[in-house]
Formats: C-alpha cells, sequence, structure tokens
C-alpha cells in the first residue's frame, strides 16, 4: 500500500529532480537537545539556556538547509 502510494506522489509530481538529487549528509545528522539542568541554580539555568539556544540555533541552520535544498538554491 506504501508503495502504491509512494509511486502515485512521485507520478504526480512535477519536478522530479527534487526527489533524484542527493540530500547533503549534514542535513540528516539530527542536533543533540541538551539535557535539562540537574538542579535550579542560576548557574545551571543559564549554562543550559546557552546550550539550548545553539541546539535551536541548529535545528533552524538545519531547517534552512532542508529548504535550500529543496529549493535547489546554493548555501
Amino acid at each position: 500500500m506504501i508503495a502504491l502510494l509512494a509511486s502515485t506522489a512521485c507520478s504526480t509530481t512535477k519536478n522530479h529532480s527534487v526527489t533524484s538529487k542527493p540530500v547533503p549528509q549534514a542535513l540528516l545528522v539530527m542536533p543533540q537537545r541538551p539535557e535539562p539542568p540537574q538542579n535550579g541554580s542560576q548557574e545551571a539555568i543559564l549554562t543550559h539556556a546557552v546550550a539550548f539556544g545553539r541546539y535551536v540555533k541548529n535545528l533552524e541552520n538545519q531547517l534552512r538547509g532542508w529548504i535550500d535544498w529543496a529549493m535547489e538554491r546554493k548555501p
């Protein structure tokens, strides 16, 4: 059933080149989400906030990479 749906989707896709180009390896690596802070101290919370901000930035960069890849733009 899934193969039938996939082949139907592929046959109705107007731009076949999008599905046939290779995906850059960097887009396939999921950023590692930081663990929550071990305690509620200010230092632990601020350290976690910095690490979590870095994680979100990595997700944003990866999303931009996927969009560029799908739109066939160079990074």
